[in-house]
């Protein structure tokens, strides 16, 4: 009777050591799943609200370029200083949108050494 019962534990814990490690790379693929769902979240999270400051930045220049433009209620900047807040601004936006698809799009190139070329003809 025992012998049957050891017979039987030893049967289980095979099929335990054979499925485990499925069951592991399964774990660890779901949650890796969920760690790249989570920092996509956080991402697009993160750039909407760069985009909110781009927006009001942007706003403000343009009436900064009306408001110099049509000199309206007096208002009146310098050339130079102008060029450097229009500039500024300009190379700013450029910064924050390129930092953004950068976050958002990551280039993900491996080493190309594993890879082969076939020989064409």
């Amino acid at each position: 009777m025992f012998e049957r019962d050891k017979d039987a534990l030893l049967e289980e814990l095979e099929q335990d050591i054979i499925t485990a490690p499925s069951s592991i790379d399964e774990q660890l693929k779901a949650e890796d799943l969920y760690d790249r769902r989570l920092q996509r979240k956080m991402r697009v999270s993160v750039e909407s609200r760069a985009f909110m400051i781009l927006y009001a930045e942007l706003s403000v220049l343009g009436i900064v370029v009306f408001l110099q433009g049509f000199k309206l209620g007096g208002f009146f900047l310098n050339d130079w200083v102008f060029g450097i807040i229009s500039s500024g601004c300009l190379l700013q936006t450029f910064g924050i949108i390129r930092a953004i698809t950068i976050n958002l799009f990551p280039n993900h190139k491996k080493s190309n050494s594993n890879v082969t070329v076939m020989p064409t003809a």
